[in-house]
């Protein structure tokens, strides 16, 4: 009898062990990926991300792994983009300003700098086809994206060539940012100085109410534009008028109260 006890005490004892030895390596990798994130905090879903990865450790099925893992990341990916109010962000396409693979143009980095700018005041930047795409020609295409946003930001800089047409640039550069000034949208315009346009651009002369800002590229980095004063008090205005807009037409129609 005494034997038999001994042995189930045993057994117990082993299967603690093992729950202890997997929650040193949870910690183990809990640890290394918070050394890798550096500064980044953690979210409580990032926590339950990181746990998926320790399943692995404990013999977990590589599949459903895999599938629990692109679950969890999805969420983290939406829950990022809570509370950010859709934009237009109309620019040229990125192989038209510089080569496809890294390292990349300054005019690339441009884009890119200026895409996480405007997601950094939790606005959600929009471009065609990048984040939308819809079965109509083009040109419908941009009305359905301008009438469902409250702000448009657009950006010209000097590409590698002309277009397929022998243009300076796409013509949908002077196209969207009137299309949203006609639906009465704030519009934040940005343009490279090495590049000549008129129309809203404003080399053919200034065209109220569209005043860009002009990136002096051959004298100022990507960097020190966006650290400009310049460019953050015009960010925060636009910014700023985007979320009264949405505020307003996301208000009841009728008040029924004082």
């Amino acid at each position: 009898m005494g034997k038999k006890q001994d042995k189930k005490e045993k057994e117990r004892e082993k299967e603690r062990e093992k729950e202890r030895a997997k929650e040193r390596v949870k910690e183990k990798i809990r640890e290394e990926m918070r050394e890798e994130a550096r500064e980044e905090a953690f979210t409580p879903l990032q926590e339950v991300t990181v746990d998926c990865f320790c399943h692995a450790a404990n013999g977990y099925n590589s599949d459903a792994l895999r599938l629990d893992c692109e679950g969890m990341n999805d969420l983290n990916d939406a829950a990022s983009a809570f509370f950010r109010i859709p934009v237009f962000f109309s620019h040229q396409n990125l192989f038209t300003l510089g080569p496809p693979q890294p390292p990349l143009s300054p005019e690339q980095q441009f884009i890119i700098r200026m895409f996480n700018e405007i997601k950094k005041v939790l606005l959600f930047p929009r471009t065609l086809p990048n984040t939308d795409q819809y079965p109509n020609t083009t040109l419908e295409n941009v009305r359905r994206i301008v009438k469902s946003s409250y702000g448009t930001a657009a950006v010209l800089l000097k590409p590698t060539g002309p277009t397929g047409l022998g243009e300076p640039y796409s013509p949908f550069l002077q196209i969207e940012p009137a299309m949203s000034y006609q639906y009465g949208l704030p519009i934040l315009l940005v343009k490279q100085s090495t590049i000549q346009a008129g129309g809203v651009w404003g080399d053919a002369g200034p065209l109220a109410p569209f005043t860009p800002l002009i990136w002096f590229s051959s004298s100022t980095t990507v960097d020190q534009f966006f650290d400009s004063v310049q460019w953050k008090e015009a960010l925060q205005n636009w910014a700023a008028q985007v979320r009264n807009g949405f505020f307003i037409q996301t208000d009841p129609e009728f008040k029924y109260s004082c």
